[in-house]
């Protein structure tokens, strides 16, 4: 066999290998979409009050309605994420809402675009969940709220509590890293937990470019429920 024949052999070889590949994917998106779709809702009277908490990330001006990173998806998640609030709010459980928060010297901005920067209105929670009240607000400086100095001091001043409710935006970035982190911290000392997502009240933003959100928000659900982390259809208020 020649070496034109050889290479000609390895390239549709290879061709083939990909298509399978790609083939795999589909049949994999499918199975996970099928999986997503027949998720229950959970009623607030399915939670401890005293154990549970709802945490809303990034539901702010700066995602949501201005700035470069707004963007419509999250503006659809607003009247769920609010009535999972008014569930919680009715019921005396504790709330804290997370908010991007930056300086112009922000590691971050170094990797995203200049957004929610301090002082600013992009850094304000949407006037909608500010009416509507009763909750911690906690400022943060990275992807991962998990770290911010005040969510240490509210699981300092609430050992109580072990389920987390979690809703908000992104879901494969901001949401997806305080779920995974804040059950590894229960897991590495093996302190019962449970950190639950409604799939109604996350969204993620869209770029055709590089960054699918439909995409990017099965894959991050599915990573989030093999973590151990609870994903279910919607919070009723009873």
């Amino acid at each position: 066999m020649s070496d034109i024949d050889n290479n000609e052999l390895r390239a549709e070889t290879k061709e083939q290998g990909r298509a399978a590949f790609f083939r795999r994917i589909d049949n994999n998106i499918l199975e996970m979409i099928a999986h997503l779709s027949g998720l229950e809702s959970m009623k607030i009277s399915q939670f401890d009050k005293k154990r549970t908490a709802l945490v809303v990330i990034d539901v702010v001006n700066g995602f949501v309605r201005e700035g470069a990173m707004k963007s419509e998806r999250i503006e659809e998640i607003v009247s769920p994420v609010l009535n999972t609030i008014e569930a919680f709010r009715n019921n005396s459980m504790k709330i804290i809402a997370f908010a991007d928060c930056h300086s112009e010297n922000s590691s971050e901005l170094t990797h995203f675009p200049k957004h929610c920067l301090a002082d600013t209105s992009e850094s304000e929670i949407i006037d909608e969940i500010k009416n509507a009240g009763g909750y911690i607000l906690i400022n943060k400086n990275s992807v991962n709220g998990f770290f911010a100095p005040d969510f240490k001091k509210f699981m300092n001043e609430n050992p109580d509590i072990d389920t987390y409710v979690v809703c908000g935006d992104c879901t494969d970035i901001c949401v997806m890293n305080f779920c995974l982190t804040l059950k590894a911290y229960y897991d590495q000392q093996n302190k019962p937990s449970e950190i639950i997502v409604p799939i109604d009240s996350v969204e993620t933003y869209d770029d055709c470019a590089t960054h699918n959100g439909d995409l990017m928000n099965i894959v991050a659900l599915e990573m989030m429920n093999t973590a151990g982390i609870k994903i279910i259809n919607s919070v009723e208020d009873n």
